[in-house]
């Protein structure tokens, strides 16, 4: 079974904006085993998050289970 990739709340992304390189968001999927992954975000600012990703096993970022980091890349909005 693949892993299926949740988030706890939409009220963190809900009109902001998370931009991740799918290359290392698929190296960071294919590394985890269990059935669910979370993507614990961190603050927002001016619409988006400058604080790395965190993905985690399951719900809870207390486990003992696998834990992987992404930096999210900078996107500039007003940029054409």
């Amino acid at each position: 079974m693949r892993p299926t990739a949740t988030h706890g709340s939409a009220d963190t992304l809900q009109g902001n904006l998370l931009a991740l390189n799918p290359a290392f968001l698929l190296d960071a999927l294919g590394t985890f085993t269990g059935d669910s992954i979370t993507l614990h975000i961190r603050e927002m600012k001016d619409g988006q998050t400058t604080k790395p990703v965190l993905l985690t096993e399951g719900a809870d970022m207390a486990d003992d289970g696998y834990r992987h980091l992404l930096m999210p890349v900078r996107f500039d909005a007003a940029a054409k």
